[in-house]
């Protein structure tokens, strides 16, 4: 059941990174010495990190541009102002990252010629880890291309399928609060036009709102990338980025069937969005798709948000479907559960199934 939620493409990752390791067992045996297997490990660890600083480099995207031509195009920026520079999160890292990629391409370019030599030296350098044979230095440049060539491909997919489409919904709904804010304006003029002031004022003040609104929004996105995982604070923020985001998605009012294909085919933050949608709106809901992020969420976050979607649909399911939901629950609170003893999911998941019980008598 787990197996089924993971996408094929980390299934291909890790079984490039088992046969690698099988490899390395392998030739370990042939040598006869366990310290050769260890060290051919730390070879591919060390490997492994430098491609995937490298693919995380280049995959890396950019952010706020989305933002910025809709505040253009709504009228709040000049016409010939320069987008890239009105609005946006913090980029210092893309900076860096993009200084550091020009850098690494341009060197490797200069250097070409002399990389056969300096690649022969490295791996006649690692041969004596590896047990010193005939075979060593060719079998620690195969530990090397193999393992950095994994590192930059998975720290690229990593990239492009969890931080990019993070950041380019966040963007979009940045623009999509400026486009309403420029609208509410361009009404309120033509209000004002008709002297009627009155409604021309409170377009003027919704208008305002929706650009404060937006800037909020863009400060807190630029806020989360610099809270440390491990920071108490960053679930909670997270929890309420995330809310916001499903806010934008439902004042667009999307059918029930379009929140179940944002869950189905969607990334992982797209799930929890949409989960934080049906949380919202229980009348988009899909029990599948609650009975999923609980029993199989890739994340405690999205596990967090089906939970809050179930409190939603308690009351109205069938008897087959609250058994159902019942079943999943009392699952994750047992044995190899994720919903733990003094977690906010477990006291949403208690919540429920009180729920589920007054229900049933």
């Amino acid at each position: 059941m787990v197996l089924r939620s993971i996408p094929a493409r980390w299934m291909l990752i890790g079984l490039a990174i088992v046969v690698g390791l099988a490899g390395a067992g392998i030739y370990a045996g042939q040598q006869g010495h366990i310290g050769v297997f260890a060290m051919a490990l730390l070879y591919a660890l060390a490997a492994l990190a430098a491609g995937g600083l490298f693919g995380f480099l280049f995959g890396l995207p950019h952010a706020g541009n989305g933002a910025a031509k809709s505040a253009q195009k709504a009228g709040l920026v000049a016409a010939d102002a320069d987008v890239s520079t009105v609005v946006g999160p913090s980029t210092n890292l893309q900076q860096i990252a993009d200084w550091l990629t020009k850098l690494i391409i341009g060197a490797s370019l200069t250097q070409i010629g002399r990389l056969p030599s300096a690649a022969s030296s490295l791996f006649n350098a690692m041969a004596p880890g590896l047990g010193g044979s005939t075979s060593a230095a060719a079998f620690a440049g195969a530990i090397v291309v193999y393992f950095a060539l994994l590192g930059f491909v998975s720290a690229w997919l990593i990239t492009y399928f969890y931080l990019t489409p993070a950041m380019v919904r966040m963007d979009r709904s940045i623009g999509s609060l400026l486009e309403q804010s420029g609208r509410l304006a361009a009404q309120a003029g033509r209000a004002a036009m008709k002297g009627k002031t009155e409604e021309a004022e409170k377009l003027n003040a919704a208008s305002e709102a929706q650009a404060s609104r937006a800037t909020a929004l863009l400060t807190k996105y630029a806020a989360l990338y610099r809270v440390p995982k491990r920071d108490p604070a960053r679930i909670p923020d997270l929890d309420t980025a995330i809310d916001q985001v499903a806010a934008e998605e439902l004042a667009k009012n999307p059918s029930a069937q379009d929140v179940q294909a944002l869950y189905d085919d969607g990334t992982q933050r797209q799930r929890e969005v949409a989960l934080a949608i049906m949380a919202r709106d229980p009348s988009r809901a899909s029990v599948d798709s609650v009975l999923s992020g609980i029993s199989r969420s890739g994340s405690g976050m999205e596990q967090y948000q089906a939970l809050r979607a179930a409190d939603g649909l308690a009351s109205s399911l069938t008897a087959d479907d609250a058994s159902r939901l019942e079943a999943a629950i009392r699952e994750q609170m047992t044995g190899t559960g994720h919903v733990r003893p003094g977690t906010d999911r477990r006291r949403i998941a208690e919540r429920v199934l009180a729920r589920l019980q007054a229900r049933a008598r």
